[in-house]
């Protein structure tokens, strides 16, 4: 029973943002992210496997595409940080 309101309340704080986003946004841009490599990482894997990242992305693609917003994801070596240096 504990582990279902976890679960739920985590669902909604998904839902709620994703939300937010979608409807604030037309444009969304999210990096890949290897999560498996990631997971590794003993400190991190806990809190990824907390805030469910991949169930984050793929509701954030499914209201973007129910939305009519343009969801991309970008690779995680494409230099994005270097295209304008002002």
């Amino acid at each position: 029973k504990w582990t279902d309101k976890k679960t739920n309340k985590i669902q909604d704080y998904i839902d709620q943002i994703s939300h937010k986003i979608v409807s604030e946004y037309q444009n969304i841009c999210m990096e890949t992210l290897n999560i498996k490599a990631m997971m590794q990482n003993n400190r991190l894997s806990s809190k990824l496997q907390k805030i469910s990242i991949g169930k984050f992305t793929d509701t954030l693609k499914y209201k973007s595409s129910w939305n009519n917003r343009n969801f991309i994801q970008v690779d995680r070596f494409y230099p994005s940080s270097k295209l304008c240096s002002i």
